[in-house]
């Protein structure tokens, strides 16, 4: 049995256990994720009579958990060998290459192999990455600021004037480009802050985004899924900030795939994204997660069968570039797969 479904069973909230264990319910989610997806499992009889115990408050939670760590190490050593990877010859070939393909998926790693098989080669076949973009990097520094807002570490004033900083030391000589980011960053940073101004403080685990881990399973394969949260609040709200310079009505299939991976790993908690530019904020949270995961398992085992025919250079002379944004500004990589450099 699984601790979550201990604790489903019995009616015993992840707060209420925490409690007993003298732990914070983040950490409790964090290992429940860390070490084995919401599988923090506990087939041990013994180590089962102390949950039990334990949520009695007949033992000293101090002693139950040593024995939770004991063998959630043991679990963590499983994860790192690759054994909750079974039944997937294709992606045990790539990831004995060494390349960056770990024993696992993420909602961005099927993402791309779904939309440019291409670039996806590059990345996991020959380790082979883009660039960070101007785009990316403001998303990323309007994120930090909003953290600094909410977390009260900072007022939205020097939030936003060290967001700004940071953009411009990372890009000293502006292009087009990086004007168009740099001057979204305190709209960005000032719609964020409002739509979030009634959540609450957001929860980290020892000050870094959560962790999570699912299992992605079908007949006789299983592999792991992982993924951060960008925000948990105390209110039970998952929040994904996405700055963008025009908030969309609806959330991309590569989105919906991001939130369902969320959705499945805390389904007690509301998983929303927050589209954010600079000039309004809106909170989606499109897909059947039911569904989206079951798609997803195909594409596993799509890549599974990509990986299993094909060598990444094999792969490279079969398949073309796509034009898709994942190509864009990316010469060098070009000449890198059409074998120009």
């Amino acid at each position: 049995m699984f601790l979550s479904q201990y604790l489903e069973k019995n009616n015993i909230s992840v707060q209420d256990f925490a409690k007993q264990i003298k732990l914070s319910r983040q950490q409790v989610y964090h290992y429940m994720a860390k070490y084995g997806t919401d599988k923090f499992n506990i087939p041990s009889k013994s180590v089962m009579l102390r949950i039990m115990e334990a949520t009695d408050n007949k033992v000293q939670p101090q002693s139950f958990f040593l024995d939770l760590q004991i063998h959630i190490k043991s679990n963590a050593k499983k994860i790192r060998k690759g054994e909750m990877m079974k039944n997937l010859p294709g992606i045990e070939k790539w990831v004995k290459l060494k390349k960056g393909f770990e024993p696992h998926v993420s909602p961005s790693k099927l993402s791309m192999f779904k939309n440019s098989p291409s670039m996806f080669t590059c990345a996991y076949g020959f380790g082979r990455k883009q660039q960070p973009s101007p785009a990316m990097w403001r998303g990323i520094y309007v994120e930090d600021a909003v953290v600094e807002v909410l977390t009260k570490k900072k007022d939205i004033e020097q939030a936003t004037k060290d967001c700004q900083e940071k953009f411009k030391k990372k890009y000293f000589m502006f292009d087009a480009k990086c004007e168009r980011e740099y001057k979204a960053l305190e709209g960005m940073i000032q719609t964020s802050c409002d739509a979030l101004a009634d959540f609450g403080v957001p929860e980290f685990v020892n000050g870094k985004q959560e962790f999570i881990e699912i299992e992605l399973a079908q007949d006789d394969w299983s592999i792991r899924g992982v993924g951060y949260l960008d925000l948990v609040f105390p209110n039970g709200q998952i929040i994904d900030l996405k700055t963008t310079h025009q908030c969309p009505s609806k959330m991309s299939p590569d989105h919906m795939l991001q939130r369902a991976f969320y959705k499945t790993a805390r389904n007690n908690h509301q998983v929303r994204f927050l589209y954010a530019s600079k000039n309004k904020a809106v909170f989606l949270e499109d897909g059947d997660e039911v569904g989206i995961m079951e798609n997803a398992k195909h594409l596993v085992k799509q890549l599974d069968n990509f990986c299993d025919t094909f060598t990444p250079d094999e792969a490279r002379k079969c398949i073309p570039i796509d034009e898709t944004f994942y190509w864009s500004g990316e010469d060098e990589l070009r000449n890198f797969y059409n074998r120009k450099e």
